[in-house]
């Protein structure tokens, strides 16, 4: 066990952290911040046309109630299977279970209408059959569910595309992944939420990366916790799975670096900050790096010392 005389200071910083992910009072003390925001914290990956109803937007949003409204009733849209079978229904006269996803994307919009397009047109009855097998598959059904008498080039004659690119987003679980950054300030002892430019990279080198909350759905269904709870439409519930996952990555966080041992290339990468790297090794790294300096400053006289002296603090961004 580490006494008191001989704690550095990344060991106060990890017994730190260690302490406030147990603090239920402070986690409710950071995500106060996430109330009212002029720039959204949330970001949306994997966001396109192609998604069901055309993914979202986030720029118009400045609250956190706002933003849990917005998830909770595109998700829940999304996620509306009776809906969906009344669509079925409506173009095809019939549903179908989804068929397994047997790969890693999601089929595009376009490839579909290639389908139909090519549909519309084909006189082989072998390529006909080829192509209904394909557009199954787009659609994820199971062929055996497909009655005898289905005519598909009448179907390709008279399907309205919007309305089938829509059920195969919905098949698909098509939909934009939200993600949150979170960020732990040391000097601060408080969270921070949302990306960083690099120039605020630059300027808060106290801030350590603690990981990605996120909202996302598989191609199988299979939902993220916190998606989850989002779906539920009540902030309290939200707060709580945030929380959970927060603290999960602060304990992580701790018990990663308690015995990990940083190098310089982690500080510069961004992985790290500098007080868990050893005294002796920043020693080391400074002198390595300034020997030929040292020896040209050495070789130089007054007037070219003081423009050297001048140039390096220019350089580390010191002012007099």
């Amino acid at each position: 066990m580490i006494t008191q005389t001989k704690k550095t200071q990344k060991s106060l910083i990890l017994e730190d952290i260690r302490k406030l992910s147990n603090d239920s009072d402070w986690f409710k003390e950071q995500f106060k911040q996430l109330e009212n925001f002029f720039y959204n914290p949330f970001e949306i990956w994997k966001n396109s046309s192609d998604n069901f109803k055309g993914g979202f937007n986030l720029e118009k949003i400045r609250s956190f109630d706002e933003m849990i409204n917005l998830i909770s009733l595109y998700y829940s849209e999304l996620l509306d299977n009776e809906k969906l079978s009344e669509k079925m229904i409506s173009m095809f006269g019939f549903d179908s279970e989804r068929i397994k996803a047997d790969c890693c994307y999601y089929p595009c919009s376009y490839s579909v209408k290639k389908i139909i397009e090519k549909l519309k047109t084909s006189t082989s009855e072998n390529e006909k059959d080829g192509l209904s097998f394909d557009l199954l598959k787009q659609i994820r059904i199971s062929p055996s569910i497909v009655p005898g008498d289905f005519d598909f080039v009448d179907f390709a004659n008279k399907v309205n595309l919007d309305n089938l690119f829509e059920i195969q987003s919905q098949r698909w679980f098509k939909s934009p992944e939200v993600v949150i950054k979170v960020y732990y300030d040391v000097y601060e002892k408080k969270l921070h939420f949302g990306s960083l430019s690099s120039e605020a990279e630059y300027k808060t080198p106290s801030l350590l990366f603690l990981g990605k909350l996120k909202v996302s759905i598989t191609q199988s269904g299979t939902k993220t916790p916190l998606l989850n709870s989002f779906l539920s439409n009540k902030k309290d519930k939200v707060l709580s799975r945030m929380e959970k996952e927060v603290r999960k990555m602060m304990e992580n966080f701790y018990t990663e670096f308690l015995g990990k041992k940083v190098s310089i290339s982690d500080i510069i990468s961004g992985d790290s900050i500098s007080p868990f790297i050893p005294e002796e090794d920043v020693e080391s790294f400074v002198k390595n790096k300034v020997e030929e300096l040292k020896v040209f400053y050495k070789s130089c006289m007054n007037k070219e010392r003081e423009k050297v002296f001048d140039l390096i603090k220019s350089e580390l961004g010191i002012s007099d």
